[in-house]
């Protein structure tokens, strides 16, 4: 994560698999889905993997063969074929979790109710409360910045060779955060060395701090009661 979408949640991303440009492996996400990558870290269905005759593994990616697949791995989900005992009963998997989950899953929400509490008290913090105040703002997030001189589409990220928020995610081994480093030694990407690329702030700075601009949309004070 984070993903994009719901379908970039369930299911597995189209890229290719393998390793990136500096010789690392490629994200699994490019093999199945994150739900299924979670169960099979997990290890659940290793009472499964130990029992033999092992893979469906037949299907492969020879010219020869009438019936092979494009990419066993994404077929299969993994380097090895997809194990005979998967779907068993007791076997876990995503479409488990989906079939219990899916009612309830929806796209994250820009809109958030939020509830504060206050009180007064005399010169001293150990004095009773003389007065408590509740209440309830209903905000929003706006697709806007801040800073509005950066469009609402501007990509917040940007390499210190110049290469796009984009190229740098195909890259980096982990979600981007300005001021980190990636340090991949292997073959030229893109014309550019992949060695000591600084991920920069592609906004300004009021932007580079505070993000998407909020709006209140609503707001009530409450009683104790309501809380």
């Amino acid at each position: 994560g984070p993903f994009l979408s719901l379908s970039d949640f369930v299911n597995r991303r189209l890229q290719n698999p393998g390793n990136d440009p500096g010789g690392r492996p490629v994200t699994e996400t490019g093999l199945k889905g994150a739900l299924q990558a979670a169960i099979d870290r997990s290890g659940i269905n290793s009472s499964f993997e130990e029992l033999e005759p092992g893979r469906f593994n037949t299907y492969r990616t020879e010219a020869n063969n009438p019936e092979a697949f494009f990419d066993l791995e994404a077929f299969s989900g993994s380097g090895g074929g997809t194990h005979i005992m998967s779907m068993a009963a007791g076997h876990l998997s995503q479409a488990d979790l989906l079939q219990a989950i899916a009612p309830l899953l929806s796209a994250r929400s820009d809109t958030f109710r939020i509830r504060f509490y206050g009180d007064t008290r005399a010169q001293s913090p150990n004095a009773p409360v003389q007065a408590r105040a509740y209440g309830e703002a209903i905000v929003q997030r706006l697709p806007d910045y801040v800073d509005q001189t950066d469009a609402p589409g501007k990509r917040p990220y940007i390499g210190s060779n110049g290469m796009t928020q984009d190229d740098l995610q195909r890259i980096a081994p982990h979600p981007l955060q300005e001021g980190m480093t990636l340090d991949l030694h292997g073959p030229r990407y893109l014309g550019s060395p992949i060695s000591g690329i600084r991920v920069d702030s592609n906004l300004s700075p009021v932007n580079t701090r505070f993000g998407r601009r909020f709006h209140i949309v609503s707001f009530r004070w409450l009683t104790e009661d309501e809380i």
